[in-house]
């Protein structure tokens, strides 16, 4: 199994415009940042944000990221959505349930009228276990308090033979120029990286798997090409970063880069892992 795909957008300021980069990350800030605090309010303040970006972004085959999420779900039975935000894993499902701790990523879920949403904790979920067909994690669980207890309660909310679909940010595909866009956009937050709460997860998530007792299928990344052709996109690409304590003043200056690229769209290089509760 490839154990290859880390995060990516990280760049070393001082080589920017030579011949060599570093290697492209995503990494949390620091420990003072106070992540819980600045996650709830960043979703109050922008429900349903980080679907609208992706369903915008697009492989080589014409899918956004939830059809080739979905494409790895069975066809029946409960999906339990951990992180659901507005529910972008619910169309056309009768069995879904979405989970989210944001009340008001729920009631964005429910105004699409995906009315079947529980609110609370991915490491504690309110449901009974062995029922669901499958688990998704779409981009949540590197923002997870303890993701290895998420995927314990994801073991037990499965039936046996259940698969557990989880999508995260990866380091490649990317092109060159998706390379100096990000190189670009960073020098414009003032940031070598955009973080997350906990970006070990993306390297740690085949052995946390396996611990939570989950045996592998699939493990893929693909680039999805996000237009920024217009102003509204290049601004809906740079609300959409987690920037806790970047100011207001390099959050335009990050707009304005965006809205300058021309007509291009970037890559969001995104990983696919698949693992299944043992059927005995």
């Amino acid at each position: 199994m490839d154990n290859s795909h880390r995060s990516s957008i990280e760049v070393d300021r001082g080589r920017i415009g030579g011949d060599r980069w570093s290697e492209i990350g995503w990494h949390a800030l620091s420990e003072s940042t106070d992540w819980l605090e600045y996650i709830a309010q960043f979703h109050r303040d922008r429900p349903g944000i980080t679907e609208a970006l992706l369903q915008r972004s697009r492989d080589e085959f014409g899918d956004n990221p939830y059809v080739w999420l979905i494409g790895a779900l069975p066809r029946e039975g409960m999906v339990l959505d951990l992180g659901c935000g507005s529910g972008p894993t619910a169309p056309g499902r009768s069995g879904w349930v979405g989970l989210d701790l944001s009340r008001a990523e729920l009631r964005a879920a429910q105004v699409k009228g995906r009315t079947r949403v529980v609110q609370g904790r991915a490491e504690a979920v309110p449901l009974t276990g062995g029922r669901a067909a499958a688990v998704t994690a779409s981009m949540s669980l590197m923002v997870t308090d303890d993701a290895g207890l998420v995927l314990t309660e994801a073991y037990r909310l499965l039936e046996p033979g259940g698969v557990i679909v989880i999508l995260l940010p990866a380091r490649d595909p990317v092109s060159w120029a998706d390379r100096l866009r990000y190189a670009v956009l960073l020098v414009a937050v003032g940031r070598r990286a955009v973080p997350f709460p906990h970006p070990e997860v993306e390297n740690d998530v085949l052995s946390l798997l396996a611990a939570a007792g989950f045996d592998m299928v699939a493990d893929d990344a693909r680039r999805f090409g996000y237009p920024t052709t217009v102003r509204s996109q290049a601004d809906l690409l740079v609300d959409s970063l987690y920037l806790p304590g970047v100011p207001a003043a390099r959050v335009r200056s990050a707009r304005f880069v965006a809205r300058h690229w021309g007509d291009a769209s970037i890559g969001i290089p995104l990983r696919r892992v698949i693992a299944r509760r043992p059927a005995a």
